[in-house]
C-alpha cells in the first residue's frame, strides 16, 4: 500500500522529469523528437523509479527508450538536482515505453491522415 507521500513523490518526479526533458530538447535530445512523461512509479522502498515515456516522431520508439536506459545515470543526475530537497537518496532510474500512450498517438495519427484524405477527395 502506497502512502500519500509516496504518491506525491511519484507526481513530483513525473513533473520534474518532464521539465528536464523539455530543457534537454536540442541538447542531448533531438529537437524533432517528442517525449512525453506519462507516469513515474517509485517502488515501495524508494530505491527504484520507473518512468513511463510516450515517444512520437521517432521511427522506433523502443530504440529511444533503450537510449534513455543506456544513459540512465545522466538522467538520474539531472533528476537528483531537482529532487535534492525532497528525497534523502536518489533512486535508480529505469525507463519504459508507455504502450497505451503509443497506441493513442498512433490512432490520432491515423485519424489525422484520414481527415486529410477526405478533405483532398472533396
Amino acid at each position: 500500500m502506497y502512502s500519500l507521500r509516496h504518491e506525491r513523490l511519484n507526481k513530483l518526479i513525473q513533473e520534474f522529469f518532464a521539465e528536464i526533458v523539455e530543457e534537454e530538447r536540442g541538447k542531448s535530445l533531438h529537437p524533432d523528437l517528442v517525449v512525453t512523461v506519462t507516469e513515474a512509479r517509485l517502488n515501495e522502498k524508494k530505491t527504484l523509479v520507473t518512468i513511463f515515456l510516450a515517444v512520437s516522431n521517432a521511427d522506433n520508439p523502443q530504440k529511444v527508450i533503450d537510449e534513455f536506459n543506456k544513459t540512465a545515470k545522466y538522467w538520474r543526475h539531472l533528476l537528483s538536482q531537482k529532487l535534492r530537497h525532497h528525497m534523502r537518496r536518489m533512486p535508480e532510474v529505469r525507463f519504459k515505453l508507455d504502450e497505451g500512450a503509443q497506441r493513442y498517438l498512433r490512432i490520432e495519427e491515423l485519424l489525422e491522415q484520414d481527415r486529410k484524405r477526405r478533405q483532398s477527395n472533396q
